[in-house]
C-alpha cells in the first residue's frame, strides 16, 4: 500500500417513500426553510423527526396529523420514553393514526390530498403541507461503491470497529455514511481523517 486512502463521508438524505405524488412532499430540511408555517400539516411516518417538527407546529397553532404505517410509533426507542413523547402532542391536539399506509399524495385546488389505508379501510386527509418524517438514509446512491469493491447496506458502508470497509481496506466511511450507527458527524470525521493522514475525501453533506 502507498499510504493513501479514501474516506466516504457523504452524509445522509431523506428516505425515498416510493409513493405516487412524492414530488408534492416537503423534506425535513425544506421544512426548516419555510418562510411561513401552514395551518394543516400531515407528517408521513411517526419517526422522531415527525414528533420534533409536529411539536413546534402545534405550539404555533397548526393542525397536525401523523400517519404511521406500523403499529408502534418511534420504533427503535425505549417504549416507555416513546409513549411519553407520543402522549404530549396528543394532549396538544395532534391526530395520530397507526397502521395507516400512505399510498398517494395529490395536489388539487391549492391543497394536498393524502390517500392512505389500513388493512380494511381507506381514508383521505386534506393538508396545506405534507412532510416526509420517515427519517434519513446514507447518501450513497450515486457513489458507485461496487466499482471499488465496497460493500454497503441500507445503513451505509459496512465497516469494522476502525470505520474501515470490510471488503476494501483502502476505504473508510465516517458518520452517516457508515453502518456503524454513529451519530451524524460525517463532515467532522472526514476532516479529521484529512488532517491526520492526507487522505482523499468524498464528502457531500454532514446534515
Amino acid at each position: 500500500m502507498d499510504g493513501r486512502y479514501v474516506v466516504v463521508a457523504t452524509g445522509a438524505m431523506p428516505r425515498r417513500l416510493g409513493i405516487q405524488g412524492e414530488q408534492h412532499i416537503t423534506k425535513s430540511d425544506q421544512f426548516l426553510e419555510l418562510e411561513a408555517l401552514l395551518r394543516r400539516i400531515v407528517f408521513i411516518e411517526g419517526c422522531y423527526i415527525s414528533f420534533e417538527f409536529a411539536h413546534i407546529a402545534l405550539r404555533a397553532q397548526a393542525e397536525i396529523t401523523i400517519l404511521h404505517r406500523g403499529q408502534r410509533l418511534l420504533e427503535g426507542f425505549d417504549p416507555d420514553l416513546a409513549n411519553q413523547l407520543v402522549n404530549r402532542p396528543k394532549r396538544l391536539g395532534a391526530r395520530i393514526e397507526v397502521g395507516m399506509e400512505v399510498m398517494v399524495v395529490e395536489k388539487s385546488d391549492g391543497k394536498l390530498l393524502v390517500h392512505a389505508s389500513t388493512a380494511d379501510t381507506r381514508s383521505m386527509f386534506e393538508a396545506d403541507l405534507v412532510v416526509q418524517g420517515a427519517g434519513r438514509v446514507p447518501e450513497l446512491d450515486d457513489s458507485n461503491l461496487a466499482a471499488a469493491g465496497v460493500q454497503a447496506e441500507e445503513r451505509g458502508v459496512e465497516v469494522n470497529e476502525y470505520l474501515q470497509s470490510i471488503s476494501n481496506p483502502a476505504v473508510y466511511a465516517a458518520g452517516d455514511a457508515a453502518s456503524s450507527g454513529l451519530p451524524p458527524v460525517a463532515g467532522y470525521e472526514g476532516k479529521l481523517w484529512h488532517r491526520t493522514s492526507g487522505t482523499v475525501i468524498t464528502e457531500k453533506s454532514s446534515i
